[in-house]
């Protein structure tokens, strides 16, 4: 037989005017899974009433529901929108921001001017590095330098015409491995973590993993392990195995970092460089990106 729409409009009425009276979330259950069509599920919810579909899936959901909270569950920070502006950290004040963090950074020194950079490095050991500040992609910008003397520093510096200051650093030692560690802020899944294998051949490669936080050490540490090239981190064909545990402590101190400063958007540190076992990790290169000014830079302005 076919049956009437109006017959569902005095039920449906009286169902919501009992969750009214009563103060309760109602539930209309259909007892089979398709004969509650689309249109009168819409119409349901739009009233506050949860249309279940069929006996067995409804029962079942009514009794996930009926269940306690767990307090400990795991839950994804919340989403939010994605921001109207963001202004991107200086390679110099991340890095130092890292550090403060307990995340080693190579040893450097910043300047305003090309005829400055020689006196503020004066404390850094040759070969150095010069980077040219106030770009995401310096490589791209050729804001870059490498293996440079005191006495380069300036003329290197002066065909930097985009910089806004610069980053004089000490030359790292050849690594035992190199990781791409991103975070940002998402507006579906809160705050994501990408791990993968690091260096200028990172986007190439794309061997990575992705983790929606709160993520746990164990679970950075399978990220890792997951990885294509992860046996390149622990002794391959006679290789120095990497500083893994240095480089998940790294990784769940970022974590903490962008979880508890809400103006963080984004950080990305490329490569975080890991030296032999017991040797620890540096954040060679580090982007950050806030929704915020840093009172610092405020002040400055």
């Amino acid at each position: 037989d076919r049956c009437s729409d109006a017959a569902w409009h005095p039920a449906v009425a009286a169902m919501k005017q009992a969750g009214e009276n009563s103060g309760t979330q109602v539930a209309m259950l259909g007892s089979l899974a398709e004969g509650l069509s689309e249109a009168w599920a819409i119409s349901l919810i739009d009233q506050g009433i949860l249309p279940l579909c069929g006996f067995e899936h409804g029962l079942r959901a009514i009794e996930l529901a009926a269940q306690p909270v767990q307090q400990d569950c795991w839950q994804p920070h919340p989403a939010s929108p994605p921001p109207a502006d963001r202004q991107l950290v200086d390679e110099a004040a991340a890095k130092q921001m890292l550090a403060e963090s307990g995340i080693g950074v190579p040893q450097g020194a910043v300047a305003a001017a090309p005829s400055r950079l020689a006196e503020a490095a004066a404390g850094l050991t040759a070969p150095l590095v010069l980077k040219g500040l106030g770009h995401a992609h310096k490589s791209e910008a050729g804001l870059v330098r490498l293996g440079l003397t005191h006495d380069a520093l300036a003329g290197a510096a002066s065909t930097m015409s985009a910089a806004r200051g610069f980053l004089v650093e000490e030359m790292a030692p050849p690594p035992a491995g190199e990781l791409l560690v991103g975070l940002r802020r998402d507006p579906v899944y809160g705050i994501s973590l990408t791990v993968g294998t690091g260096g200028v051949e990172a986007e190439l490669l794309g061997d990575v993993a992705t983790l929606i936080l709160p993520a746990s050490r164990d679970e950075i540490r399978a990220a890792l392990a997951g990885l294509r090239l992860a046996p390149l981190l622990t002794g391959y064909r006679g290789r120095p195995a990497a500083d893994i545990d240095a480089a998940v402590t790294a990784i769940q101190t970022l974590c903490d970092l962008i979880e508890t400063s809400p103006a963080i958007d984004e950080i990305e540190i490329n490569p975080l460089m890991l030296a032999p076992s017991g040797g620890g990790v540096l954040a060679l290169d580090a982007v950050i990106w806030n929704t915020a000014a840093r009172p610092e830079e405020e002040n400055a302005s």
